[in-house]
């Protein structure tokens, strides 16, 4: 490993710059959720039902999720381009294939270490239903099914990296050691993940204790390899790895 590749060893973002993207950033959350949501009450107020009957739900959350997270990468992209700053200070570089090939067998065991726990506790079939009725309430059409894929892979890995790793960490890791930085992003990460706790009782604890780890998975190796693209990669075959696993049970 070269000292370039290492967060650790590269000289971190400035503050001066780390604000020039930050407040455009959260721009970038407030104003496309904004709008998102008040075109839906709109909708829903002078066509009630259209978004809320007859399983248009799904339909409804996916539309709204893919225009919020394209409306922040945009944001993001257009700021780091008229600001003129280097791709990599903010995470964007190239690394090695070992940072995917090792990453993603990882992954595959976290797969089979989690399934494991999950039955030996008895809270699989449970937590599965809870995943399913939240992700797609009717059998999506094959259409909806891709949708739902691009959006929780590839376009939420790569929302939740930029935010997470790419903005929070690099602003913690300026002002404290690395795994302070580590920590607390991943509290972050898991925090935003609430959801998980509906379940409640063991199965709900287990989960959200599973997206910390998680958390703290993906911050490191970041930490380790200074590059988004690795957690984004890795972000999104286990997310689609879900929806595909929900979708043929």
């Amino acid at each position: 490993m070269t000292p370039d590749e290492n967060i650790s060893h590269a000289q971190p973002i400035t503050q001066l710059r780390l604000r020039d993207i930050a407040y455009p950033t959260l721009l970038g959350l407030v104003i496309p959720g904004s709008m998102s949501v008040a075109a839906a009450g709109f909708v829903e107020a002078h066509w009630p039902g259209s978004l809320s009957g007859n399983g248009q739900i799904l339909h409804t959350g996916l539309t709204i999720a893919s225009l919020y997270l394209i409306s922040f990468l945009i944001i993001r992209w257009w700021v780091i381009g008229r600001r003129r700053i280097g791709w990599a200070s903010v995470g964007f570089r190239v690394v090695p294939a070992r940072w995917y090939l090792i990453p993603f067998a990882l992954l595959c065991i976290w797969w089979a270490v989690s399934y494991a726990t999950y039955r030996a506790i008895g809270v699989w079939d449970g937590t599965m239903a809870f995943e399913r009725d939240a992700l797609m309430p009717v059998t999506p059409e094959f259409w909806i099914a891709l949708v739902l894929m691009i959006s929780v892979g590839p376009i939420a890995g790569l929302f939740e990296e930029t935010l997470f790793w790419g903005l929070i960490h690099q602003w913690v890791r300026i002002r404290a050691a690395k795994w302070t930085a580590i920590f607390a992003s991943s509290v972050l990460f898991a925090f935003v993940h609430f959801n998980f706790l509906f379940p409640g009782g063991l199965g709900g604890m287990v989960m959200s204790f599973e997206i910390f780890l998680m958390g703290v998975a993906l911050a490191y190796i970041f930490e380790q390899c200074g590059s988004l693209w690795p957690g984004i990669t890795l972000h999104a075959i286990n997310n689609i790895g879900v929806v595909a696993y929900l979708m043929a049970t």
